[in-house]
């Protein structure tokens, strides 16, 4: 008989057992007759079910002991979520997530899951790749936006510095970053910033960097301009020059750059703006507070500082 039967049927097994006594009385019977014929089947009646009740206890204390290894699994896997948990929270508080970013975040998954719910696949593969443009940037410290005007940049970094900027101008007057300046209309608007930032107290360094036949009166009517704002400091260093001592330094920055560097108002802490020339008078900005970046920046300009020229002088 199936033993798993028997313990899910348990009035079927009371059964069974009285059906295997009255067969075992009816052999037996064959053989003794009277009152003792009474007395072996009370006594196998007795036998039966204290050998089921046995059985049955056995079967309980099994399931009993499977239940308790189950509880123990499940309080284990409990005590495991709930140090995961512990440890979760833990790392969020330490993140210092301010109420503005919680919000955005919080808002971001919510129309995020409404998109997968809704199968919007073009519109989800778009979003996973602003997130991930979004972790780029948080990794490399670093953005570029498109150079159309001074809100952006550099106006915000000019009015927020305390100490000090240094900044380079390679090439002609209508080159690189000046050219971009002037590109917006923003050259009068450069010469502001760079006075109030000076009035400020903020020590402003700048060089400019051009080979002899870049030099124009244009060029020298602008480096004049900045030579009378208070607490600018102007110099000039000849382009080959520049370039070899560029070379010389090696590093990441191992070229001249177009730049400025302005401190961050804390100690150690600055943002870099480097030029990104993307040709037909279309130009981008690569804003980072990247000290692999921006100490190497600063080590080139101090190089090319102390290996300045002679401001050139009118033909």
């Amino acid at each position: 008989m199936d033993l798993k039967w028997l313990r899910t049927n348990w009035m079927a097994g009371a059964i069974g057992g009285l059906g295997i006594i009255s067969g075992a009385t009816g052999i037996i019977s064959l053989f003794i007759d009277g009152d003792n014929l009474k007395l072996v089947a009370a006594t196998l009646t007795v036998l039966t079910f204290y050998l089921f009740v046995m059985y049955s206890i056995r079967l309980q204390t099994r399931s009993l002991e499977k239940i308790a290894e189950l509880q123990s699994v499940v309080r284990k896997e409990l005590d495991d979520n709930e140090n995961i948990l512990a440890n979760i929270s833990k790392s969020l508080r330490q993140l210092n997530f301010d109420s503005d970013l919680e919000q955005i975040i919080q808002r971001v998954a919510s129309s995020y899951s409404v998109i997968s719910t809704d199968s919007d696949a073009r519109i989800a593969t778009y979003a996973k790749k602003a997130m991930e443009q979004l972790q780029d940037t948080l990794e490399k410290r670093e953005y570029e936006i498109d150079f159309d005007s001074v809100t952006e940049y550099p106006k915000p970094f000019y009015e927020e510095t305390r100490s000090s900027i240094v900044s380079t101008n390679v090439g002609a007057y209508r080159a690189g970053f000046q050219k971009g300046i002037m590109n917006i209309g923003g050259y009068q608007d450069l010469i502001s910033l760079n006075r109030e930032a000076g009035q400020r107290g903020v020590k402003i360094r700048r060089i400019f960097i051009a080979k002899k036949d870049e030099i124009s009166d244009e060029l020298l009517d602008l480096i004049a301009k900045y030579q009378e704002l208070e607490n600018v400091e102007i110099a000039y260093i000849e382009r080959e020059k520049a370039e070899r001592i560029a070379q010389q330094l090696g590093g990441p920055i191992a070229r001249l750059e177009d730049f400025t560097v302005f401190d961050g108002g804390r100690p150690g802490v600055y943002y870099s703006g480097r030029l990104k020339d993307l040709g037909a008078n279309r130009m981008r900005v690569i804003i980072t507070s990247n000290p692999s970046i921006n100490t190497p920046l600063i080590k080139q300009f101090e190089a090319l500082w102390d290996y300045t020229d002679d401001i050139p002088s009118r033909a």
